[in-house]
């Protein structure tokens, strides 16, 4: 686009001529050509976009943040274990009625005053209104996800419960004349029936005295009985510990690498954007994992301390593979990472205002004999630090500089 001295003198025509007809009939081709081609507009969008400062990132920056808060992030189900001797204590349900608060009002924060306003002061209405939509589709993809859990882990259980029964049931009816016999000896029938009628209702021969008999079919039902329950137990608890896994890895699995995703993609943006997704990330990991630590979860389970640690490093490591890929997409495709910030915005609004808001408007602060106003400030105070800890990167985001 030539202004309108660049055009004059681009004729040979200088900038303080008086132009007459034939002049301006002259330069009525190029300036047409400047509308139809509308060079001008791209050029003031291009003018905005040079005078806007640079991006303040470095690949390596990228890699060493994201990686940092990545792994203080997965540690966090550790600290749930330190801390499960504190949970019982009226103290440390403050500080989780606080935590979840924070994480609120960090989640949100975040989402409406970084994720949200960068990507739609650079687009036009339509793109702006496609990328709500992307944010819409983050909140319904949670939904879906957690809802699908749900039913898979019931589904799964009831598989399992359905299993124990079908062997009770089975049981029964293969011995089903032993066992009426049986009871019939105990609830004294005992004079309706001679030793030989006990001989011939059992498939094996039994001699001696009718208390020795009776001694012999009550330690052998007792046997294949206590047997028989035994060998239920261990498989359902082998079963129970295996879904569990499963739900850890590709629950939470899943759940880490869409964290990770957006950390990684925040930080290629600047280092104001990944410490603000960072501390989102951690705000409402926090309040999770001392309550719902993965770590705890699976040894209460039955795990081993071995066990344990190698799901929760496989859960983490999804975490890593998402930070790698949010760089490299943030790094390599600028565009794309337009939507995975578009994307996590609807992510965190829907944990913020789904998952974390009924948990605190379901305190139990009469059941520990805390005042619910108690409660309600300081949820308050939690929330509203939150927004000033967002609002605080977000102004100050391009001071945040890493030299």
């Amino acid at each position: 686009c030539f202004n309108a001295s660049k055009l004059l003198t681009s004729h040979g025509m200088g900038i303080q001529v008086l132009l007459n007809t034939t002049e301006f009939y002259y330069l009525c081709p190029a300036i047409i050509n400047q509308i139809d081609a509308r060079s001008c507009l791209i050029h003031t969008t291009s003018e905005k976009k040079a005078e806007m400062p640079p991006k303040t990132y470095s690949l390596q920056i990228a890699w060493v943040g994201g990686f940092i808060a990545i792994s203080i992030i997965s540690f966090l189900s550790l600290l749930g274990v330190i801390l499960v001797p504190l949970m019982n204590r009226v103290f440390f349900k403050f500080l989780l009625s606080f935590l979840v608060a924070l994480a609120v009002g960090t989640l949100s924060g975040d989402a409406f005053l970084h994720l949200l306003p960068h990507r739609f002061a650079e687009s036009t209405y339509f793109d702006s209104t496609w990328k709500g939509l992307t944010a819409l589709g983050g909140l319904y993809f949670m939904f879906l996800v957690e809802h699908a859990l749900t039913l898979i882990k019931k589904k799964k259980s009831a598989h399992h419960m359905g299993l124990h029964l079908f062997r009770i049931d089975d049981l029964n009816n293969l011995r089903a004349r032993e066992s009426f016999k049986i009871a019939l000896l105990f609830v004294g029938n005992l004079d309706y029936l001679g030793e030989m009628d006990c001989v011939a209702f059992f498939p094996f021969k039994a001699p001696g005295t009718m208390q020795q008999t009776r001694s012999r079919l009550l330690s052998k039902e007792l046997l294949r009985l206590s047997h028989s329950q035994r060998y239920s137990r261990e498989e359902l608890k082998d079963a129970g510990i295996a879904t569990l896994a499963w739900m850890v890895i590709m629950g939470d699995g899943l759940h880490n690498f869409s964290d990770g995703l957006a950390i990684g993609a925040a930080f290629t943006e600047g280092l104001s954007s990944g410490l603000s997704t960072s501390v989102a990330v951690f705000c409402h990991e926090l309040p999770h994992e001392l309550v719902k630590g993965d770590f705890a979860v699976l040894l209460k389970a039955g795990m081993t301390v071995k066990q344990a640690v190698l799901y929760n490093a496989l859960s983490a490591m999804l975490a890593y593979l998402g930070m790698a890929t949010g760089i490299f997409i943030g790094h390599y495709a600028e565009n794309v990472s337009m939507w995975i910030f578009a994307l996590t915005a609807g992510l965190f609004m829907y944990v913020a205002l789904v998952d974390m808001v009924p948990e605190m408007l379901h305190n139990d602060a009469s059941d520990h004999g805390c005042s619910r106003w108690g409660y309600f400030f300081l949820q308050n105070a939690g929330i509203l630090l939150g927004f000033g800890i967002m609002l605080l990167i977000s102004v100050f985001e391009h001071k945040i500089v890493f030299r």
